[in-house]
């Protein structure tokens, strides 16, 4: 009886763990890509964008560096080729072709940037002046004209008869 105890523990613990290893296995359908930008002296690149898009399917995924350069994009499709593209404004676009990402593993991507040469156009900025909107009025408005105070019946001939006409009056003066 003792021997039939011991064989059934030892494949209990068996089956156990051969099926906590292959559900560790089942969980994983995606990749990462994650990296560090670097500006041209050294310095981590703060807010530069990386567009990573999977040439095949044509799924695009996006990610800004953070405040110490570092970016991070999960769950991307598996395989490749990729087409990865670093930009920030004032250096030259770092482009990176036939990346292929592994099942459950992050590709790492570092970029420094160089130097490019850019000038930023002018921005104008035109308006027109609106009549009914300006710095002389404050608040909600209501005009009454002396037509309507001779044709508005009242009772009182209180000036609550003609807050009536108002949106905003309560009904009290």
């Amino acid at each position: 009886m003792n021997k039939k105890f011991t064989f059934l523990k030892v494949v209990s613990v068996l089956l156990m763990g051969m099926f906590l290893s292959f559900s560790g296995f089942a969980q994983v359908t995606t990749s990462t890509l994650s990296g560090y930008v670097e500006e041209p002296n050294g310095e981590a690149s703060v807010g530069a964008t990386v567009v990573a898009k999977h040439v095949p399917s044509g799924s695009v995924y996006s990610a800004m560096t953070n405040s110490s350069g570092r970016f991070n994009i999960a769950n991307m499709r598996v395989g490749g080729p990729y087409h990865v593209e670093v930009s920030f404004v004032g250096y030259k676009t770092q482009v990176f072709d036939d990346l292929y990402l592994q099942l459950g593993q992050s590709f790492v991507l570092n970029v420094k940037f160089v130097d490019e040469n850019t000038s930023l156009d002018e921005v104008v900025i035109t308006s027109n002046r609106n009549s009914v909107l300006n710095s002389d009025r404050t608040g909600a408005m209501t005009t009454v004209a002396r037509t309507q105070i001779e044709n508005l019946p009242s009772i009182s001939r209180s000036v609550n008869d003609l807050t009536r006409l108002t949106p905003q009056a309560n009904g009290t003066a």
